[in-house]
């Protein structure tokens, strides 16, 4: 899979998702002011174009805002960018016990501003064979059987101006 870096990073109209809620739910609410991660993702995947995902800034009205999982986030199948308002503001927890993402094929993906942390899983924190690129971002304190992050069958990883620290992998951190 060939992406332009360039034209991705400054890509044309988005969707624009504005996730309200830091619970970590899938009621089928999709509504203004009641979008969770969860449900901006599905609507990401369910959108004809790409997707941008930022979050309310009310969520962090009393500090850095921490999201939960309670199980594995929806493939992100579509063109969808998640951005926090900055890495220090915004965790997205593994809780110990689910890995994050996966990115299809089809997938073209950008996790900015973000705090990924707590991953545990028997595979890989984030499963990649699209195009993905992490950006201002902190992935810390993970463990994962297979690796932090596996890019394989074409798929295609960029790191930029990010940290990656204190992770666990048997294959390694990529």
């Amino acid at each position: 899979m060939r992406v332009d870096r360039a034209s991705r990073e400054a890509r044309g109209t988005r969707a624009g998702r504005v996730v309200v809620r830091r619970a970590d739910e899938d009621d089928g609410n999709v509504s203004v002011g009641d979008l969770s991660l969860r449900g901006a993702i599905r609507l990401g995947n369910a959108s004809s174009g790409p997707s941008l995902i930022t979050f309310a800034s009310s969520l962090f009205t009393g500090g850095p805002a921490t999201i939960t999982l309670g199980a594995k986030l929806p493939e992100l199948l579509s063109d969808i960018t998640i951005t926090g308002p900055s890495a220090a503001m915004l965790t997205i927890s593994g809780n110990d016990q689910f890995e994050f993402f996966n990115v299809p094929v089809t997938g073209v993906v950008a996790l900015n501003h973000l705090t990924l942390t707590h991953s545990v899983s028997a595979g890989p924190g984030i499963e990649n064979f699209g195009a993905l690129f992490v950006n201002n971002s902190l992935l810390t304190e993970n463990a994962n059987a297979n690796s932090l992050i596996r890019s394989e069958f074409g798929g295609a990883l960029w790191i930029t101006d990010s940290t990656l620290s204190r992770n666990q992998g048997n294959n390694g951190m990529l």
